[in-house]
């Protein structure tokens, strides 16, 4: 039988007020004035956001109905509200359903429950309702805090916007992340420590600072911005920015996260120590272990399909079990990403697979000095391996 990880909550919000042309997340812009209305469609009720927002907390219910099964007496050490922007979701919806998980699932006393923001909508929700609620850490967006850069990245938020609702978010609760992203088009070395400082100037107990990329499926993968970095250029920005961060006392504990003592993302950090988590909502991904297998089950993402699916009691959830030969990869594809030690007799209890092969694989990478083993079988990335991830995953595949 395999050990039972922690477990966490994801729940997915698939709307946002405009799609940004870097996302390739499952989001949406809102428009109720533009939906595809089918015969018997939950939807033909629908006259207003909150309405639809109201019907969405209702597929959320019955989704997580059907993963109550996987809890196995646990209790959750997080949830986590995503998207597209929770914070669109009127706090009375969100409150249906948080009475649902609060009836039905055992929350642990000090779990971390996040919520992600857009500093354009954060100015007109009641955070403090929401913080009723028991959200006790919000992640805010704020991407960059200059106005050129924020046109660029097609953000519906300016400067003095992101700058409000940071005061606002920092006034009112003492964890929270803000995101920010570096090498963006035309930015120069100058640029990026100048937004990273201004940033770091509100002591952040949590940063998210990751470079643009240009994702496929997003409008920027299609149709790439001028004047875009290169890789030299963005070297140095990673380089210095991480130094900083260093210094003005951050841990880089992942591959684009920094957090103060005691401020590491407990959700976040779960999906990388290879922990199990329930999913619900549009497009939504879970991973739940059972007695004997692991599980991976994803929801259909169009969040008007998922509505008439669910809603309608049409099949709605898509798993896979993970199968022996991919369990590798599927769990160093995790491990590797956090930097901290871990024991690779977790491998086995996690997955039920005999860890021997891997071993060899690993000893090959110690002598490329990306990793440590230690006698009692303790893994540790050194600062080389931290650089050459892709190129250990690519051996697990």
């Amino acid at each position: 039988m395999l050990k039972k990880p922690p477990l966490a909550l994801y729940v997915h919000f698939p709307w946002c007020v405009k799609k940004c042309p870097y996302c390739d997340f499952n989001s949406h812009p809102l428009n109720i004035n533009n939906l595809n209305l089918t015969n018997n469609s939950p939807l033909c009720s629908v006259t207003n956001k909150d309405d639809l927002y109201d019907l969405y907390i209702k597929a959320l219910i019955e989704d997580l109905k059907t993963s109550l099964k996987y809890i196995d007496y646990r209790k959750l050490i997080s949830i986590y509200l995503g998207g597209g922007t929770p914070t669109l979701c009127p706090p009375k919806a969100l409150e249906m359903l948080f009475d649902f998980i609060s009836n039905n699932l055992t929350i642990e006393a000090n779990a971390e429950i996040t919520i992600e923001a857009n500093p354009a909508s954060t100015l007109k929700n009641n955070l403090s309702t929401l913080k009723s609620l028991g959200i006790n850490r919000v992640s805010l967006g704020i991407q960059s805090l200059n106005e050129n850069f924020l046109k660029i990245l097609g953000r519906v938020h300016d400067r003095k916007t992101a700058l409000m609702a940071i005061e606002v978010v920092s006034s009112l609760f003492s964890n929270f992340n803000l995101d920010l992203m570096h090498s963006l088009p035309k930015q120069t070395l100058t640029d990026a420590l100048t937004d990273l400082k201004e940033v770091l100037s509100f002591s952040p107990p949590h940063l998210s600072w990751y470079e643009l990329t240009l994702e496929p499926d997003s409008f920027f993968g299609k149709n790439p911005p001028l004047n875009l970095l290169s890789d030299d250029a963005k070297e140095t920005i990673l380089m210095q920015g991480n130094e900083l961060l260093l210094q003005s006392g951050y841990a880089h504990y992942e591959v684009s996260a920094y957090a103060l003592a005691n401020h590491k993302a407990v959700h976040n950090s779960n999906y990388w120590r290879y922990g199990d988590y329930l999913a619900i909502g549009a497009g939504a991904h879970s991973k739940v272990t059972t007695d004997f297998n692991i599980i991976r089950t994803y929801r259909t993402s169009n969040p008007y399909s998922y509505l008439d699916e669910v809603l309608n009691h049409k099949p709605f959830l898509h798993s896979n079990k993970v199968c022996k030969e991919d369990l590798p990869f599927d769990f160093f594809v995790n491990k590797l990403r956090i930097y901290e030690a871990f024991n690779l007799r977790e491998y086995s209890a996690y997955t039920g697979d005999d860890f021997a092969p891997i071993l060899e694989k690993l000893k090959t990478f110690a002598k490329e000095e990306l990793l440590t083993i230690d006698k009692d079988l303790t893994i540790t990335l050194t600062e080389r391996g931290k650089l050459f991830i892709n190129h250990m995953l690519k051996e697990f595949l």
